[in-house]
């Protein structure tokens, strides 16, 4: 499979966010999101076997194993790679888009999908909801069906317009009754938290705010 590159450090976000953890980063994506801070992911990256990738891995010495990207699912080794990280005994999330089906995977995984709204491939988002576009970009909608309680949902606001279709859309899908951790954070730079805090709040929803902290440690250019 191809590989941007393995690193350590600590999980920035999702609900394991302070955990140290191994990353696992995949090449190439199917999105070009306007805000996106791994752009270098694009790239060709470097062909490794799984037990290349393993090996790496080890010598690390983390429980927790984040394969992300790009787009990890549009590695066809992905699911050779999540099963002999779950014979060594990791723990395991898969950052994802969602826009690629997620086929059989073991309920232990985590899937953090990252959902894109009308807007994320655009500079700017409209200062009023004019109409609900109910579709988020790409999504494979039949992975909402495979969601199981280890997964989780995240997504990125960068205005109240953007938040307020996000809550428009889980309503529309019943996202809050499928036992999924829901998570907003603030594109970074772009969104004060502080009114992302108070929007969370005055929806009365289980959401919990995600901060990238890897940026707030080490500053906005971090990659994790």
């Amino acid at each position: 499979m191809r590989i941007i590159e393995i690193f350590r450090s600590i999980q920035g976000e999702s609900s394991t966010v302070g955990t140290p953890c191994t990353f696992v980063r995949t090449a190439g994506c199917n999105l070009n999101c306007y805000w996106c801070d791994t752009r270098y992911a694009m790239e060709a990256g470097i062909e490794m076997s799984v037990l290349d990738i393993l090996g790496q891995v080890r010598q690390f010495n983390t429980k927790l194993v984040c394969i992300t990207g790009g787009e990890p699912f549009l590695q066809r080794d992905l699911h050779e790679l999540v099963n002999a990280l779950q014979s060594a005994g990791y723990q395991i999330q898969i950052m994802t888009n969602g826009t690629v089906f997620f086929g059989l995977m073991n309920s232990q995984v985590s899937r953090v999908i990252d959902i894109k709204s009308p807007w994320v491939l655009e500079p700017d988002v409209p200062k009023e909801l004019e109409s609900l576009q109910l579709s988020p970009v790409g999504l494979e909608l039949s992975n909402l069906k495979l969601l199981s309680p280890s997964d989780e949902i995240k997504f990125v606001a960068r205005n109240l317009v953007e938040f307020q279709w996000f809550l428009a859309w889980a309503k529309s899908v019943d996202l809050f009754g499928k036992g999924v951790a829901v998570a907003v954070g603030p594109a970074w730079g772009i969104l004060d938290p502080g009114l992302l805090v108070d929007w969370i709040l005055e929806s009365g929803l289980p959401i919990r705010l995600n901060l990238q902290i890897h940026k707030i440690i080490w500053g906005s250019e971090t990659r994790l």
